[in-house]
């Protein structure tokens, strides 16, 4: 069974943050910086249950990284082990045409302090701290620009604008109302198998820096550093394990051999 001082080792955390909305930073941030957003295991056909105990140890023993349901499934166990309050939310991301996702098709969570704040460390380019719910005002990170809109009485939208962008783009639309992990039972289903779903279209794993992102998509490995980007092919297999490593510390030959 995994412990908190496990997880916060793998965050490297020498000891745990404060219960307040400082440490609550710090935990997102740390998580993004550390944990990859990816789907290998999609790619190699292995299957992937939404149970608490298997993602626990993938993220925290095996070293690896998932997406948005394994990675905020884990992420709110930890705030929990911690002291936050969490509640699960169910989230629609929008498409560059403005198509609404399935429902169920993104996992974010709320934590309630002394104020509420939206938390994601399962989105792929999301924001590194969390974003009061009360706030309608744009709040800037690193250089982009976010906002939340208000949709209806239980429903709001997040939305981004990056350096360089004359509009802002809708991100996703999120429900208010809690929810239960097995909720997203289906959507999880769908993600790993249609054909329609980004993750089955090829090797996605991204990962936050301190000065950017790094994200490799199929045979493009993609470097933003200072809001500057850099497209690099990845020449063959073995590239692909070396930049892999590399970056994620995660190894693709190992995956394939079990």
């Amino acid at each position: 069974m995994i412990t908190l001082k496990q997880y916060l080792d793998r965050l490297e955390f020498s000891a745990a943050p404060s219960i307040d909305a400082s440490g609550l930073s710090k935990l997102q941030e740390r998580h993004l910086i550390t944990v990859p957003f990816e789907n290998l295991d999609i790619c190699y056909q292995r299957p992937i249950a939404l149970d608490e105990e298997q993602i626990l140890e993938k993220i925290v023993e095996r070293r690896r990284g998932g997406f948005c349901f394994e990675l905020n499934t884990a992420f709110a166990w930890l705030l929990r082990e911690l002291g936050f309050s969490v509640t699960l939310l169910e989230a629609r991301v929008i498409g560059e045409s403005g198509d609404l996702g399935i429902p169920y098709d993104h996992l974010v969570l709320k934590v309630d302090l002394d104020e509420s704040y939206l938390v994601d460390v399962g989105y792929g380019r999301g924001f590194l701290n969390p974003l009061p719910l009360q706030e309608r005002d744009d709040i800037k990170q690193r250089g982009v620009l976010w906002r939340l809109k208000e949709q209806d009485e239980s429903h709001l939208c997040l939305e981004r604008l990056e350096a360089g962008s004359l509009e802002f783009q809708e991100v996703y639309q999120f429900s208010l109302n809690g929810c239960d992990i097995r909720d997203f039972s289906e959507a999880c289903q769908y993600h790993q198998t249609s054909k329609d779903s980004v993750f089955t279209q090829g090797i996605l794993c991204s990962i936050a820096a301190p000065d950017g992102r790094i994200t490799i998509r199929d045979r493009t490995l993609l470097i933003t550093r200072h809001g500057r980007k850099e497209e690099i092919a990845i020449k063959d297999k073995d590239d692909l394990e070396r930049q892999m490593k590399r970056y994620f510390r995660i190894s693709i030959a190992a995956l394939q051999d079990k």
